[in-house]
Formats: C-alpha cells, structure tokens, sequence
C-alpha cells in the first residue's frame, strides 16, 4: 500500500508543480485552464486514469505538457513493475487464483517464501529507483519553466 500512497503523493506534488508555475507571458493562464480542464476530466472518471492527451490539448498545454509527461512516464514504468511481479508470483502459484488457499496450504509450500522475499524485495527496489528517477525529472521540469 506505500506504492499508491507513493503514487499519489508524487501525482498530487506533480500538479501543484504544473499549476502553481510562475507566469511566463500571456498566454500562461489559457495553458494553465487547458491544463486544469484536462485534470478534471481525469478526475471526473471512476478509478484511476492516465490519459494520455490529444495533440491539440497537448499544444494548449504548453511548458504543463512536460510535467504531466513526467505523471505518463512514471505510471507506464510502474505498469510494467508491477506485470514483472505479477508474473512472478503467478508462476509460483501465488495470487487470487493460487493452489494454496488455506493455511495449512501454505505452511506446505514454506520453502517458496524466500523466492517470494526476494521477488518481492526485487520489485521494491525497482519502484525505489523509479521513484527517485520521476522526482530528479519533475524537478528538472519545474526549474526549467
């Protein structure tokens, strides 16, 4: 559960980025209410979304566009993390639809638990390193605006 609160920690950091910008010329406030108008859109939607934005939103944008870019590539590497442990666990037989259901189950499957830390620590450590790798970007972004 730290990784969504991770998520959703940088994603709201990321906003308050993207929309608490210094003005850079006239056209700043359109760009800021295409941007804010495309986050609620977002939000509008049960769940959660990432979309990515049409070439004409991503031109109403403007210097935004690289901030949420940081918000897309972010979640893309997380997808693939996650498919990476998901896999894993699956091919040990862990899951929703695992073999071992009960307790008794997986007392008799103990000597998977040390794959299973490892996966997992792996997975951790992943998540770690993107992590520390969007916040380096969105500070880059927010400094180069």
């Amino acid at each position: 559960m730290i990784v969504v609160n991770r998520r959703v920690a940088g994603f709201a950091a990321l906003i308050l980025i993207a929309v608490g910008l210094a003005a850079c010329g006239d056209s700043e406030a359109d760009q800021r209410k295409a941007f804010i108008k495309f986050l609620d859109e977002i939000n509008r939607r049960a769940g959660v979304h990432f979309l990515a934005p049409k070439p004409e939103e991503e031109k109403a944008f403007g210097d935004y566009l690289r901030h949420y870019t940081v918000i897309l590539d972010f979640n893309k590497d997380m997808k693939i993390i996650f498919n990476d442990y998901t896999d894993a666990m699956k091919k040990m037989g862990i899951g929703p639809n695992s073999r071992a259901q009960t307790l008794e189950q997986m007392v008799a499957r103990r000597q998977d638990f040390p794959v299973m830390k490892e996966v997992t620590t792996k997975t951790m450590q992943a998540i770690d390193a993107r992590l520390a790798q969007s916040e380096c970007r969105a500070r880059r972004a927010a400094t180069a605006g």
